[in-house]
């Protein structure tokens, strides 16, 4: 009898440490969505910014490549690794509740898998999906300088001009994978930058340092802090200009 009770707490045991949280559900409520600001152009004049940025240094761009971009998906839409999870060892599966499963946007309904071809339609998926699961597949090549389907070149007017329609953030919840177009090249990001999460207070005006030193000193979980961004993936494109930072979780 003793040795059967062993058994069975041994298998109950080894079930619960098999066990894994999907990262999605780290995502609720209160999870930000910091994509607004991000993606439109606002060309406007360059200005000191906090003594920095002189005006003076702004150069006009220097004679471009005849960039070649695609306007066909060669997949035709077919989904292959998509819905695939992040790999189930690595940082990312750590957390003080247990093995995580990083999911990013493999649950995403039909109307949330989008195949886009410029900045401005990643943009809108982005913001049109939030922080509902959502695969974004990237075709050829993106650059927010380029606008009107890739035939508009405009380089950046400003610091503000740069760091705001120049960059995108991606919410909570998504896998964006990069597709090679029908003459095999490889999809890629230049000229924008591909942000995964910002440090963001718990309330307007205040320190986001503070607000997690606090939150951690008062006892509260890490891994429940509001403002952390979630669950994502980055797969198969390859980006001049991407940053994470800490307030991206898993």
């Amino acid at each position: 009898m003793k040795k059967t009770l062993l058994a069975v707490s041994v298998m109950l045991a080894s079930t619960a440490q098999a066990a894994t949280i999907d990262a999605s559900t780290f995502v609720g409520a209160s999870t930000p969505l910091q994509t607004l600001p991000y993606g439109v152009r606002n060309y406007s004049a360059p200005v000191l910014v906090g003594g920095l940025h002189d005006p003076a240094s702004y150069m006009a761009a220097p004679k471009l490549p005849a960039w070649q971009f695609a306007q066909v998906d060669p997949t035709g839409g077919v989904l292959t690794f998509e819905r695939q999870s992040a790999p189930a060892t690595g940082w990312h599966t750590w957390s003080r509740k247990g093995k995580v499963v990083v999911s990013g946007g493999s649950a995403a309904r039909a109307d949330r898998v989008y195949t886009v071809f410029n900045g401005q339609q990643l943009v809108n998926a982005i913001n049109q999906a939030g922080n509902e699961p959502k695969i974004i597949r990237v075709v050829g090549h993106i650059d927010l300088r380029w606008s009107q389907n890739n035939t508009v070149f405009k380089e950046y007017t400003s610091y503000s001009d740069q760091k705001y329609g120049g960059s995108i953030n991606l919410p909570s919840n998504t896998t964006l994978v990069g597709i090679n177009d029908a003459q095999g090249r490889p999809a890629r990001i230049t000229g924008t930058a591909l942000l995964i999460g910002a440090e963001m207070p718990l309330a307007p005006g205040g320190d986001p340092e503070v607000d997690f030193k606090k939150w951690i000193k008062d006892g509260k979980d890490g891994e429940a802090y509001p403002t952390w961004t979630r669950n994502i993936i980055v797969r198969g494109t390859t980006s001049t200009r991407a940053r994470c930072t800490r307030a991206a979780r898993r």
